[in-house]
């Protein structure tokens, strides 16, 4: 789960990357702008190397660009919601968490802002970007978040749809989330924003 944490550590303000018409990140923030709502199911795999075998989860992203609302979901975990522009986690007991003044919770409500809005740019203040046609590679600007993580790879389709998220950690420790074909019938309610 740290490894999770240290994902959401990527946000920023908005950086000034060159985005063409082809690149995955212009394809990223225009398909966001189309789809007003999608739930997107996922399997995310840790490969530790104190591990012999991955470990394998799954869980779902719900995002209502209308309502600027995104839930992430472990299927037998946590639960992360984003609601009013506010981060709130539940664990898998289903009991609140308190945030506080976590750093790492603030940083992670600015990468679901990310999947919300399409914006990947917003990376561009702790990372460096290299945005090609079909992946956005982010390596970070800092020794600090280097100590954590040494690559950020993000796949786009030609759609714009995110299809997988790769973190790489000094050591070898590798975690991919990989995601489904986005369900666009699905439909966003208060209930799915407000709790576990």
């Amino acid at each position: 789960m740290r490894l999770l944490f240290l994902l959401f550590v990527l946000s920023g303000l908005v950086s000034a990357v060159e985005t063409g018409g082809t690149s995955a990140l212009a394809r990223s923030q225009a398909a966001s702008v189309r789809v007003p709502a999608v739930r997107i199911a996922f399997t995310q795999t840790k490969e530790l190397a104190i591990l012999d075998q991955p470990l394998v989860t799954t869980g779902s992203l719900e995002i209502d660009r209308v309502g600027a609302r995104l839930r992430w979901q472990f299927d037998r975990g946590a639960t992360l919601i984003l609601a009013a522009d506010r981060l709130r986690r539940w664990g898998a007991d289903g009991r609140e968490e308190d945030l506080g003044h976590d750093p790492s919770a603030q940083a992670m409500a600015g990468q679901m802002r990310g999947f919300l809005g399409g914006n990947w740019g917003s990376l561009g203040e702790l990372f460096t970007i290299e945005d090609a046609t079909q992946v956005i590679r982010c390596r970070p600007r800092s020794p600090a978040i280097g100590r954590y993580l040494e690559e950020l790879t993000i796949a786009i389709d030609t759609q714009g749809v995110p299809t997988q998220l790769v973190l790489r950690a000094p050591g070898g420790d590798v975690t991919t989330y990989q995601f489904a074909e986005p369900d666009l019938s699905w439909k966003a309610t208060d209930q799915r924003f407000s709790g576990p």
